[in-house]
């Protein structure tokens, strides 16, 4: 490849209360430390481009191949953000057997974008995550994703059922966050599969 690869992360959350922020957070901090020629562009449903007020444009995304051709400038904005993209992490915690429904939204306004390029997925929840992962995988492959690696994980449950969050600004040096460093050599290795190749 020639030129400095840009990868996505796609963040399916953007509750200001929740863990996903704090996950984010720590895939950034290896993503960034162990691929430093990389560029890390991150997406949420409202950042930087906000999805979630736009309604879907009229007209079919699979039969869109350009994103000129799409009506709404927001979507527009949002294919080219997808289009530039050479790889993908999609993250998402789960929600009632499933990955979010603003991740949802995130995909159902494009198509093309997302076609023949590599990701890696990342599900969590307190119990597991393996529902969601198994349906961002269904999901990810009807839009053309090569998943080339992924991880579903549980967090403890205190940061499910108490105040305790996840702490935004993940810095390994000073996380308080043990379970974190347990999961690290899984996730760094699912992040091999995708980006060494870019």
């Amino acid at each position: 490849m020639t030129g400095k690869a840009i990868v996505g992360l796609i963040v399916g959350s953007f509750r200001t209360h929740g863990n996903t922020e704090g996950i984010a957070s720590w895939v950034q901090y290896y993503v960034k430390s162990l691929y430093p020629d990389i560029t890390l562009k991150v997406y949420t449903p409202v950042s930087p481009i906000n999805l979630m007020s736009e309604p879907i444009d009229p007209v079919v995304p699979m039969k869109i191949s350009s994103p000129e051709q799409y009506v709404n400038p927001i979507v527009r904005s949002w294919a080219k953000a997808v289009q530039e993209c050479n790889a993908y992490v999609i993250l998402t915690p789960e929600y009632n057997h499933s990955y979010s429904g603003h991740l949802k939204v995130m995909f159902d306004h494009i198509y093309n974008e997302f076609r023949g390029k590599p990701g890696t997925l990342l599900t969590f929840s307190g119990h597991g995550a393996e529902k969601s992962y198994e349906e961002l995988t269904n999901l990810t492959l009807k839009f053309g994703v090569k998943i080339t690696g992924g991880m579903h994980f549980s967090i403890p449950m205190e940061y499910v059922v108490s105040n305790k969050r996840i702490v935004p600004n993940f810095d390994p040096n000073t996380s308080q966050d043990s379970f974190l460093k347990k999961l690290t050599p899984s996730l760094v290795s699912e992040l091999e599969k995708t980006l060494d190749s870019l």
